[in-house]
C-alpha cells in the first residue's frame, strides 16, 4: 500500500482526498437527513396513534358515562333482563362501526381494533402478535404499552399495542357463563365466545397501525433531491479549488521538480536557480531551493578536488592493502601447516592422520585399492629417558623421522603417532610388500647409533601392521587392529614386525 501510495503524484493524491472529502461529508449528510425524515415520520404517526386512541377512549368514556346510563333509565321499564342491543349497549361495537365509517371517508391505511382472544365479535379477534401481548399482559402487571416498527405483506407500519379492558365483579355477569348472560347476547354471540373470563384478567388491547410508507418515500424522494444539489454544490466547489491548486501549489511544484531533474541529469546545471512564484510559503520553499542549487556548485567543486586527492591517497593504500593480505595468507598457511606437524619431528600429528587417512580410505574405496597403515614403537623408550636423559631420546625421534621422510614415496606419508609412537601410511600396498617394506626400517632402526658418555647407544623398534579392506574397511578400526598387532610384537621379544590376523 505504501509503495503504491508513493508512485502517485501528490497533485492526483490531494484531489482524490478531497474528492473523497467531500464525496463522505455528502453521504453523511444525506444520511443523517434521511434518518431525521424517518424520526419525524415515525414521531407523526405516534402523534396521530395517540389521536386515534384518545379519541376512541372518548368514545368509550361516553358511552359508558352518558349514553348507556341514560338510555338504560329510558327503556327499563320497558325491556327485559334478555334484552341486548350491541349498537348502544356495547361501546367496542360503537368503536369498531365508527371505525368502518372513517376507513369509508379517508385514503389512509390506519388500522385500528380493539382486539381479544376468544372475542366476542370475530372481527374484534385478536392475531398471532396481538395475541403474544395479551397473554404477556396478563403475565406481566407492569407492561402497559409496546411499540415498534413491523414490515406487513411488505410494507412498514409503525404499531402501538396498549393494555385494553381488565375484567372486574360487574363484567362477570356477561362473561362468566351463558346462563348468567343476557338471553338476547348469548343468542346474538352464541354460548361459547368470550365466556369463562375471570376478575383482574386482561381480556383486551388496543392495536394502532399507522402506515409509514409514504412518509418513507417521500423521505427518500427528499434524500435523492438533497443528492443531486449537494453533487452539484461539490462539483462547482471541487473545480474550483483544482483550479487554485493547480495556479498556486502545483505549477511552482511542478517547477521545482523540472528543475531537481535537470540538476541530477546533468551536472553542469547544478547552481541553476529558479524565478521565485507567488505567495510566501512556496516563495521561501523556492529560494532555499536556489539556496541549496548554488551551495550544492560550490560544494561540487570542492569535492572534485577533495576526490582526485582521496582517490590517489586509497590507490597507494589499496596497494599496501594487497601485500599485507597475501603476507597474512602466507601466515595462515604457514600456521595451518604447523598445526598439521609435530613440532619436534616435522613430521605430521596426529590430528593429521585422522583427516588425510580418512580421505585415504576413500579414494582406495573408489579406486577398488588398497591401504596399509604401519604403527612402531620404540622399545623400552622410557628407560633410554630415564638412563641417557631425554636429549638422547629426542635425538633419537629425530632419527626415526629422518629414516621414514626418506624412505617413504611421494604419495606415502609418515606421522608422529604418539610419544615414542610413529605411523606409516602405504596407499596402494599389500600386507605382503608392507611387510617387506616395515622390516627394511625396523632394521635401518636398529643400525641407528648415538654417542652418550663415550658409548654407543642403539634402539629397537617394534611394528605392527593392518590393510584395508583385508583386514577393516573404516579408519577406527584399522588403527585399532595395527595398533593390537603391535602389542603383539611387543608380547613375542620385541623388535619384530608383526601383520595383524584373527586368533
Amino acid at each position: 500500500m505504501g509503495q503504491f501510495i508513493s508512485r502517485i503524484k501528490i497533485s492526483t493524491l490531494l484531489n482524490v482526498i478531497i474528492a473523497t472529502t467531500f464525496i463522505v461529508a455528502a453521504i453523511l449528510l444525506i444520511i443523517m437527513v434521511n434518518e431525521e425524515q424517518r424520526e419525524q415520520a415515525l414521531l407523526d404517526a405516534a402523534s396521530k396513534a395517540r389521536v386515534m386512541l384518545d379519541r376512541n377512549l372518548a368514545t368509550h368514556t361516553y358511552f359508558t358515562r352518558q349514553l348507556k346510563p341514560n338510555v338504560m333509565t329510558l327503556t327499563e321499564p320497558f325491556l327485559s333482563s334478555d334484552y341486548f342491543d350491541p349498537a348502544w349497549m356495547s361501546s367496542t361495537y360503537a368503536v369498531r362501526e365508527m371505525d368502518k365509517y372513517f376507513k369509508e371517508l379517508s385514503d389512509e391505511d390506519y388500522y385500528y381494533k380493539e382486539c381479544a382472544i376468544n372475542a366476542r365479535n370475530p372481527e374484534n379477534e385478536a392475531d398471532v402478535y396481538e395475541s403474544a401481548f395479551i397473554k404477556e399482559l396478563n403475565e406481566n402487571p407492569d407492561l402497559v404499552e409496546r411499540s415498534d416498527i413491523r414490515m406487513i405483506n411488505g410494507k412498514p407500519y409503525f404499531v402501538i399495542l396498549r393494555r385494553g379492558e381488565v375484567i372486574e365483579p360487574v363484567c362477570l355477569q356477561c362473561h362468566s357463563t351463558p346462563e348468567n348472560a343476557p338471553g338476547d347476547l348469548v343468542k346474538v354471540y352464541g354460548p361459547n365466545r368470550s365466556f369463562g373470563r375471570y376478575v383482574g384478567e386482561v381480556v383486551s388491547a388496543i392495536s394502532i397501525r399507522i402506515p409509514l410508507e409514504t412518509a418513507y418515500v417521500n423521505a427518500d424522494r427528499l434524500s435523492l433531491k438533497l443528492t443531486g444539489l449537494l453533487l452539484l454544490i461539490l462539483s462547482g466547489l471541487f473545480t474550483i479549488q483544482f483550479w487554485l491548486n493547480r495556479k498556486l501549489l502545483f505549477k511552482p511544484i511542478n517547477a521545482l521538480h523540472t528543475k531537481a531533474l535537470q540538476i541530477s541529469t546533468d551536472h553542469s546545471r547544478i547552481g541553476e536557480e529558479i524565478q521565485l512564484p507567488s505567495g510566501r510559503d512556496l516563495a521561501e520553499l523556492t529560494r532555499a531551493f536556489n539556496t541549496m542549487s548554488i551551495s550544492l556548485r560550490q560544494e561540487r567543486d570542492l569535492l572534485d578536488a577533495r576526490v582526485k586527492e582521496r582517490t590517489s591517497q586509497l590507490n597507494e593504500t589499496n596497494n599496501q592493502l594487497h601485500i599485507q593480505m597475501k603476507e597474512i595468507e602466507q601466515l595462515q598457511e604457514t600456521l595451518r601447516e604447523q598445526a598439521r606437524r609435530d613440532p619436534l619431528t616435522g613430521l605430521y600429528n596426529r590430528r593429521y592422520l585422522s583427516e588425510s587417512l580418512q580421505q585415504e580410505l576413500s579414494r582406495a574405496r573408489r579406486a577398488r585399492r588398497s591401504v596399509s597403515v604401519i604403527i612402531m614403537d620404540i622399545d623400552h623408550f622410557k628407560k633410554i629417558n630415564d638412563t641417557h636423559g631425554h636429549q638422547i631420546g629426542d635425538k633419537f625421534l629425530l632419527e626415526i623421522a629422518n629414516l621414514l621422510s626418506t624412505h617413504t614415496r611421494d604419495f606415502d606419508f609418515a606421522c608422529r603417532y604418539g610419544g615414542e609412537e610413529f605411523l606409516l601410511v602405504l596407499p596402494n600396498a599389500t600386507a605382503r610388500n608392507t611387510f617387506k617394506r616395515a622390516e627394511q626400517i625396523r632394521s635401518k632402526c636398529a643400525d641407528i647409533r648415538i654417542e652418550h658418555e663415550n658409548k654407543d647407544v642403539s634402539i629397537t623398534i617394534s611394528m605392527g601392521i593392518a590393510t584395508y579392506p583385508r583386514h577393516s574397511k573404516n579408519v577406527d578400526e584399522l588403527l585399532t587392529k595395527a595398533d593390537e598387532a603391535l602389542y603383539r610384537s611387543k608380547r613375542r621379544g620385541r623388535n619384530q614386525v608383526t601383520v595383524w590376523k584373527e586368533k
